[in-house]
């Protein structure tokens, strides 16, 4: 009995050390077009048109994501035409992105790269980045085809939190 027991032990040790049971990160990949957003965007301001210091906080109308392993492609589809892919790994390591023209938003105190790293906490993901003296935190959480972020930000201009939902087209 005493041997079962033991081996019983070495089982579930075993299983622990390998993973065995661990819950799955959800998968984020995907085209989502935005849907709601609280507070809504005052008129002239944000809403998927980068000006000034809302570069951070501006919000896209599409986002596509690419997740692969520790390593996720965000892209973020304006209003006014303008695209912005950022590049994170998940594992909370630090990735430069090189800031394309018009990447401020008009503002330079927002020039520079983008520094940008992600961490799992439970089943939500963090995004994190920083760019010149703003800096942004996107949490995200899925449930079937809506994502919901939660975008905190901290600019020259201003701070506040902005909740965004998406629907899943592809």
């Amino acid at each position: 009995m005493a041997n079962r027991m033991g081996i019983l032990a070495v089982a579930i040790a075993l299983a622990a050390a390998t993973g065995v049971g661990a819950q799955s990160k959800p998968d984020f990949s995907g085209t989502w077009k935005m849907v709601k957003q609280d507070p809504p965007t005052p008129s002239g301001r944000g809403g998927g048109v980068r000006g000034g210091s809302k570069a951070l906080e501006s919000t896209p109308g599409t986002i596509v994501i690419a997740q692969k392993g520790n390593d996720m492609a965000f892209e973020s589809v304006f209003a006014d035409g303008w695209n912005r892919k950022l590049e994170f790994k998940l594992d909370f390591e630090q990735t430069v992105n090189a800031l394309p023209d018009g990447g401020d938003g008009g503002e330079p105190r927002l020039n520079g790269p983008t520094k940008t790293r992600g961490r799992w906490m439970g089943e939500q993901l963090y995004l994190h980045l920083t760019q010149g003296l703003g800096q942004r935190r996107d949490i995200l959480a899925i449930k079937g085809n809506t994502l919901s972020i939660r975008r905190d930000y901290e600019t020259p201009g201003g701070s506040g939190t902005i909740y965004l939902t998406f629907e899943r087209v592809s």
